[in-house]
């Protein structure tokens, strides 16, 4: 590996062989992403500037309009390259969260920047669903479907969210997150 650099973002190229592809909302989300934190991780590209990781930032940069990025240029070449390809595309799909850790920072975060969690990358329904697991977590009948809540209020529309609130009707508070996760994860 050499070192870290800057190259204009017209000098690297995807990688036609790059077997994983970013949706819009991926795309979306990064976008968010190096907005608000800027670049924190560099793409890895090889010596002729095809992208070995970093394919969603770079698509990303390019609708910021920006005009170079850090990158890190590998030595790897040929099948090593496309391996490493395939392989820092797989590894964060491995991993798991704990639910706990994870409403304790979200809620630490949103006590101080309501907005924070439209950068994060996370959809309502799969914050919902991370942060009730009924496996290894208790209900908790006045946090848990007040989060819930005030995720569904920040992130519709009135609209819709009044509509959830008369769907939910003369259902008893403590019962909200067990309902509203239920018609979350209806196929």
């Amino acid at each position: 590996m050499v070192g870290l650099e800057s190259v204009a973002i017209t000098e690297i190229r995807p990688n036609p062989e790059n077997a994983r592809h970013h949706a819009r909302r991926s795309i979306e989300a990064i976008r968010r992403s190096l907005k608000r934190f800027g670049q924190q991780r560099p793409i890895v590209i090889d010596r002729q500037g095809m992208i070995l990781a970093g394919h969603g930032t770079h698509e990303a940069a390019k609708l910021l309009r920006w005009k170079s990025i850090a990158v890190i240029r590998s030595r790897l070449i040929g099948r090593q390259a496309i391996a490493y390809l395939i392989s820092d595309n797989r590894i964060g799909d491995l991993s798991e969260w704990d639910a706990r850790e994870l409403r304790a920072q979200i809620d630490l975060l949103r006590a101080a920047d309501q907005e924070i969690a439209d950068d994060m990358g996370f959809a309502v329904h799969e914050l919902a669903a991370l942060l009730y697991d009924p496996a290894t977590m208790q209900p908790d009948p006045i946090t848990l479907p007040s989060t819930i809540l005030a995720l569904l209020r920040y992130r519709m529309p009135v609209d819709q969210y009044d509509s959830i609130m008369r769907w939910l009707g003369d259902t008893p508070p403590a019962n909200y997150a067990d309902t509203i996760i239920q018609a979350i994860r209806r196929p």
